[in-house]
């Protein structure tokens, strides 16, 4: 989110039309404070129109339009922007953000470096030079990234999750683990996110402690609401640990949530094909009691 009266907006102008430009950004922030887009948008774009180099409304302009996929529209925008204000850290890490989201991660990695030519502090221009680094191939350097956002902000949580994840994929769970562990210890049981119980179970899996991995995932599927993919990944973790009377009662449970689930279905269908006998033993004894 780019903030309210940003560095770039220029101070120093008295013209009637940096005036009124400068009115209707206020009132485009306003209107996207209250979450109206379709406001938001118009009033930035009649700020724009009115002031060419009104930078702080092409920027919040842009970042609508990349919250709805309008990428390049987005990039016109900020391409701009960075014409008006070259060498500005925060133009030009929000611009390569448009590339990195367009998969031109060389030009994204590019503008990182130039911001942080800018701006060695910028804890925004490190996370995209790692993701740049990261989506190019170079885990390690992406690491090396991330590591030094992290000493500017050791609370960043984007960072230390994209930091456990990179772990994974090279291979360390037991650092993933560590680190995932240490995000999950700031919230209460009831508020850690599903995703984040996912990213353990996951870690643990790839040290084969699946049975611990399956009691990390029931804390989010014993809570009042879960996701349709939460359900489906902990039922198919029960399956493969053997659980088959647990797998059951949690497909049925989450059946009821999600009835058109397509792979709670697949599941099911496993279950029934694969274990016809045992199945059958656990309907007689559910009916029993």
């Amino acid at each position: 989110m780019i903030s309210p009266g940003c560095s770039v907006f220029r101070n120093t102008a008295t013209d009637q039309h940096v005036t009124f430009s400068r009115e209707l950004t206020l009132q485009g922030l306003e209107a996207n404070h209250l979450q109206n887009d379709a406001e938001a948008e118009k009033f930035f774009t009649q700020a724009v129109h009115s002031d060419t180099e009104n930078i702080e409304a092409r920027m919040h302009l842009a970042e609508l339009y990349r919250q709805r996929n309008s990428l390049d529209a987005a990039t016109q925008q900020l391409e701009r922007c960075n014409k008006i204000a070259p060498g500005d850290c925060m133009v030009m890490t929000e611009l390569g953000n448009c590339y990195a989201d367009m998969n031109d991660n060389s030009r994204a990695l590019e503008l990182a470096d130039l911001a942080l030519r800018q701006n060695r502090e910028s804890i925004e221009a490190w996370k995209l030079k790692a993701k740049a680094q990261w989506r190019l191939g170079r885990r390690e350097k992406a690491l090396a990234d991330y590591q030094r956002g992290l000493q500017l902000d050791s609370n960043d949580c984007e960072i230390r999750r994209n930091m456990a994840i990179l772990y994974m994929e090279l291979d360390k769970p037991l650092r993933a683990l560590t680190t995932l562990d240490m995000i999950a210890n700031e919230y209460d049981d009831q508020d850690i996110p599903e995703q984040l119980i996912v990213d353990q179970a996951l870690a643990l899996r790839k040290m084969d402690r699946l049975a611990e991995a399956i009691d990390r995932m029931r804390i989010g599927f014993e809570r009042d609401k879960f996701s349709e993919s939460y359900a489906t990944q902990y039922a198919a973790a029960l399956m493969e640990a053997g659980e088959l009377r647990q797998a059951i009662a949690a497909i049925r449970i989450a059946n009821q949530r999600y009835p058109q689930s397509v792979g709670l279905k697949q599941l099911w269908a496993k279950v029934q094909n694969g274990n016809a006998i045992r199945l059958a033993q656990y309907e007689s004894e559910t009916d029993v009691r």
